[in-house]
């Protein structure tokens, strides 16, 4: 049994994953816009640089898409795993609230800790 998340909250939040795993499965399923135009030979250099532009962002979309599915695999899997230390702040090892686990199951870090990251990650740049 977990410490401090109900049975109800660890289905919830696992619910909650295997949703968002079959949305961004279904979304890269999904054809693109763009993907009827391939070999498409356009003379007009205005209409060449859109066309680009439209793929270069579905491509960097894609990947977010590919990343964010790959996050939230490993979270399940990591659930599965160790389900004990599942919730924990890998900064501090306090609680992490339900209410964000449910909004972001792929947090590692309270809200506190993920702060202080941030912050530091603008001082860097």
């Amino acid at each position: 049994m977990h410490d401090f998340l109900k049975t109800d909250q660890i289905n919830s939040i696992r619910s909650e994953i295997n949703k968002r795993i079959s949305d961004v499965q279904a979304r890269l399923n999904s054809p693109y816009l763009s993907s009827d135009e391939n070999g498409m030979t356009l003379a007009d250099p205005n209409d060449r640089a859109s066309l680009e532009t439209d793929r270069t962002y579905e491509q960097a979309q894609k990947a977010r898409e590919k990343q964010q599915l790959g996050e939230l695999q490993e979270t399940l899997t990591r659930m599965n795993r160790d389900l004990e230390d599942f919730g924990f702040c890998d900064s501090c090892g306090i609680e992490i609230d339900f209410d964000r686990l449910l909004s972001v199951p792929t947090s590692c870090h309270c809200m506190e800790c993920q702060r202080i990251s941030e912050i530091k990650k603008k001082t860097m740049h």
